[in-house]
């Protein structure tokens, strides 16, 4: 259960990144591609189950980005993973240039 909540929680917020990415107009060829991809407006819905109030608990509607199967699942899941890797690397390449200097790794 722990880690169902916990991926929950970083799916859910991996779009509230892709939210600022889009609202600062950010651009980068790796992130934009994987953005068009329709996993990107199922993480929205994933994000709107996770963070707002839901009358059922256990709602069917929360697992419709996972998919049906375990191929479907398995792809949403490397599609989280290599977004979440390529917005880090375009954001900090961002944040360098506005800078002017490399940012401190921690």
């Amino acid at each position: 259960m722990d880690d169902q909540i916990s991926m929950s929680l970083w799916y859910a917020t991996l779009y509230v990144v892709i939210e600022g990415w889009r609202q600062a107009k950010l651009a980068d060829p790796d992130v934009d591609a994987l953005l068009a991809d329709n996993h990107a407006d199922r993480l929205r819905r994933f994000r709107n189950q996770v963070f707002h109030y839901q009358r059922e608990y256990d709602n069917p509607r929360l697992l419709d980005f996972l998919g049906e199967d375990d191929a479907d699942a398995k792809a949403a899941t490397d599609w989280v993973r290599r977004t979440h890797a390529a917005l880090g690397t375009a954001i900090e390449r961002a944040v360098e240039e506005r800078l002017g200097h490399t940012v401190p790794r921690f």
